[in-house]
């Protein structure tokens, strides 16, 4: 048995995976997404949404990507996985992305084929974009240089390509390192933790994706989980899932006060329960 069972759950709401049926729609998510469609229907070019560990970026990234209506828009997502990438590998990604196979290794026919795709796609009245997760990871400035010489593929109507690059922090700091693309930046966006409110209506939104038609969590418990999270999405997912893994264990069909204090003991967030 599992604690699904046990609380009459079709499903786990709480792990911390970018799962779009899951995403809640905060005020300042929302915020976010109308000036993100702002810049790409626009074709400004580049956006940046910067954010802290566990505030939510990949989320809003998958939630994005699914929004973008293919009747307008040619989109896809990139995740950076670490920091050692060259221009050439992002040329030829990006080819990939847009459904081009090459084996040329030089730059300038690969950067002629890209123009020539976007130009294509631009045609057929589609906007061409693409998520860059994890973008803090980019740390070389021949990288950001590149991105600036794409954003010069344009026409009358705007940037024949769009970037929207999710980071942390970091990010704009790394951007700076050429100068003139942080010039070129349209949109920027920082996504800050949730208030109490919103953390409730997040948890409970999450609870009645997961199937739940009954109470599990009392007021203060979740007063007690915004507390302990300051509000940070995938802290509040942490510390909810183990408390219901806890209250499965003790028996608990309603996850108290006490529950959340244990559970924050054992993840390490506090010394010791009050």
């Amino acid at each position: 048995m599992s604690y699904e069972n046990f609380y009459d759950l079709n499903e786990p709401p709480f792990f911390n995976n970018p799962d779009e049926r899951f995403f809640y729609r905060t005020p300042q998510s929302e915020k976010a997404i109308l000036k993100i469609l702002h810049a790409l229907k626009r074709k400004m070019g580049l956006a940046v949404i910067t954010g802290n560990i566990g505030s939510g970026k990949t989320m809003l990234s998958r939630k994005l990507l699914e929004s973008l209506d293919n009747r307008y828009f040619v989109s896809s997502l990139i995740v950076m996985v670490h920091s050692e990438v060259s221009p050439k590998w992002f040329l030829k990604k990006l080819l990939l992305q847009f459904g081009v196979e090459t084996d040329y290794e030089d730059k300038k026919n690969l950067l002629v084929l890209l123009y020539r795709k976007l130009v294509k796609i631009n045609g057929e009245g589609k906007i061409p974009v693409v998520l860059i997760d994890e973008a803090n990871m980019i740390r070389n400035k021949e990288f950001f240089e590149e991105i600036r010489g794409l954003l010069n593929f344009e026409n009358k109507k705007g940037k024949l390509i769009n970037f929207v690059m999710f980071g942390l922090p970091e990010l704009v700091e790394n951007i700076k390192m050429d100068m003139p693309l942080a010039q070129r930046i349209a949109i920027s966006v920082s996504l800050n933790p949730m208030n109490k409110s919103t953390t409730v209506d997040y948890i409970n939104h999450r609870l009645n994706v997961a199937g739940a038609d009954e109470k599990i969590f009392t007021d203060e418990s979740i007063d007690m989980i915004y507390e302990y999270s300051g509000g940070i999405p995938r802290i509040v997912n942490t510390i909810a899932d183990n408390a219901l893994l806890e209250g499965y264990i003790e028996g608990k069909k309603l996850i108290d006060k006490k529950i959340i204090d244990n559970t924050v003991v054992d993840l390490g967030l506090v010394t010791s329960a009050r």
